[in-house]
């Protein structure tokens, strides 16, 4: 369903966008999600400002937007933090695809887990003049769209849009730069890394209990359990089952120090799974399968 004469939308202020219901509201920031389940809507103005915002528009019965599924999910994957947020816009073709629990079962066969509003009701479609699916809109921290496609791909062109919109954050030392590898640049775990990545630092000789985030934001590091965050460093508060340290990081390999006074041991694990042998260090050793 193309219409080659639909203008686009580069320049043009940004509307606001609501939802019949919306899925994931959990990753939303905290401030927005109560916004969306009492309201239903998003003003880009008022609730997004200071946020780079991919508008995906889709249908999961659609055979283009699945092309463009998997490629959505890796952008917010990569680039997930509190200066980005996509957010899907599920508009059905078809009446059957109104219904929200079958929008929800295709969100899960999809892995997908950014904020959607289901627009069964087509109104943020109207809103924007759609006339196909799917749509990609990426909306700048003032409110102006900046990048507009109809249909799938163009992938590349949209990733290197966002980084360009996203390159003032490298101020914070998280964000790599459009020429470099993207591999993730070093973390020096204390108060002040942990501020910039919003963890609450404990005082620096008490320790305080944490509990990771349901998702990391790539370039960022978590905590679990009883930990004391000093100026350079991070110390174990206290050992007990759920005591980790999550880092998400994007890379071939990784180097970590640490010492212990007394001695012990740390099982370390790369996507949730023992080193393979060849990742292994001097100082890692295998026992009983770990």
């Amino acid at each position: 369903m193309w219409n080659i004469f639909r203008s686009s939308f580069v320049g043009k202020r940004a509307r606001n966008i609501s939802g019949d219901s919306w899925l994931n509201v959990s990753s939303f920031p905290q401030r927005l999600r109560d916004i969306v389940v009492s309201n239903k809507e998003l003003r880009i103005d008022h609730d997004l400002g200071k946020m780079v915002v991919l508008l995906f528009f889709w249908d999961y019965g659609d055979p283009a937007s699945l092309q463009d599924v998997p490629h959505i999910r890796a952008l917010w994957e990569q680039y997930e933090g509190p200066n980005f947020l996509v957010i899907g816009i599920h508009t059905p073709q078809l009446e059957l695809a109104a219904d929200s629990d079958k929008v929800q079962a295709a969100v899960l066969r999809f892995d997908l887990d950014f904020p959607m509003a289901n627009d069964a009701s087509y109104a943020t479609w109207k809103r924007y003049d759609n006339t196909v699916w799917p749509r990609k809109i990426l909306i700048d921290t003032k409110g102006i769209i900046q990048y507009d496609h109809n249909g799938e791909g163009d992938i590349e062109a949209l990733e290197k849009k966002i980084r360009s919109l996203l390159e003032p954050a490298r101020d914070s030392k998280l964000f790599p730069a459009v020429e470099e590898s993207g591999n993730t640049p070093d973390i020096a775990f204390g108060s002040e890394s942990a501020r910039m990545q919003g963890i609450a630092a404990s005082p620096p000789t008490e320790p305080a209990q944490y509990h990771l985030q349901f998702k990391l934001p790539l370039h960022h590091y978590g905590l679990s359990g009883w930990w004391i965050i000093q100026e350079h460093q991070l110390v174990s508060g206290k050992l007990t089952d759920d005591q980790a340290c999550v880092v998400h990081f994007l890379g071939t390999g990784a180097v970590v120090g640490g010492r212990s006074e007394e001695g012990c041991s740390l099982e370390v694990l790369i996507n949730s799974k023992p080193l393979p042998e060849h990742m292994r260090g001097r100082d890692i050793v295998m026992q009983g399968g770990r």
